[in-house]
């Protein structure tokens, strides 16, 4: 294997870790709640990708490029499979952009940085059981140990105070534990698309950008967006996180 096909998958856990720091820091400093978190992410993110997206369209070449899968005739009939992809991808996009991340900051701001970092570390377990239970994958035990290893290694590293109980704080980790289940139901999907020679950008450019469609109108229901808006213009901290969250931490990641 290239040496990138082992770098690059270790890149997005750092862009992610520093991306529930940075959410913490702006649901403290500036009281900005779940759902604007979740809204700046995903609409960034798609924002960030489009360009992507049409460059890869025009340019690419290989095999399950976004040129090849918009020229796919299976994925422009009228066939089951196209249905199917349909509704893998509005699935795709529920769990794994909107719920996970707003059900992760929800959670986020009634417990510690630290414990959502340690409870990351189960989603590969997570990942594992849904891939036995739904596609009938086989456990492995590399599979098992590294997820325990790894687990117990980002306890060590981060420290964990398993002493001190704050009702909140349960709560929270909760709560951040059924998002990272969702999170890790949604890599199903995701493999069922690529499964079906979807490409891999192109099925998360439009998960994300269908989110960003999706949560729109209730942003602007629930939130104080001339607020947002001050922040985004006059507030260069707020601006930088935004961009770190949206653009690294998610497209990128």
């Amino acid at each position: 294997k290239s040496w990138y096909s082992y770098i690059l998958p270790a890149l997005p856990p750092a862009f992610w870790g520093i991306g529930i720091c940075i959410a913490k820091f702006l649901l403290n400093t500036y009281a900005i709640n779940s759902v604007t978190l979740t809204y700046a992410r995903i609409f960034f993110s798609s924002v960030f990708m489009f360009p992507i997206i049409l460059f890869l369209a025009h340019y690419g070449k290989k095999k399950n490029s976004i040129q090849n899968v918009q020229l796919n005739p299976h994925f422009i009939s009228g066939n089951n499979a196209f249905y199917l992809k349909i509704v893998l991808i509005v699935g795709l996009s529920l769990t794994g952009v909107i719920l996970n991340n707003f059900l992760l900051y929800y959670g986020l701001a009634f417990t510690l940085a630290s414990d959502s970092s340690l409870i990351l570390g189960l989603t590969p377990i997570f990942s594992i059981i849904f891939s036995n239970i739904i596609l009938q994958r086989s456990f492995e035990k590399n599979q098992i140990f590294g997820s325990i290893f790894g687990f117990f290694g980002i306890s060590l590293i981060i420290g964990v105070d398993l002493f001190i109980f704050n009702l909140n704080r349960v709560f929270g980790n909760l709560i951040i534990i059924v998002a990272i289940s969702l999170w890790a139901f949604s890599f199903i999907l995701s493999k069922k698309l690529t499964e079906l020679g979807q490409s891999a950008i192109l099925i998360t450019f439009l998960s994300i950008l269908l989110g960003t469609f999706l949560t729109t109108p209730i942003f602007f229901f629930l939130e104080n967006y001339a607020y947002i808006i001050h922040l985004l213009i006059f507030n260069v901290p707020f601006i930088l996180a935004i961009l770190f969250f949206g653009l690294i931490s998610s497209a990128l990641g």
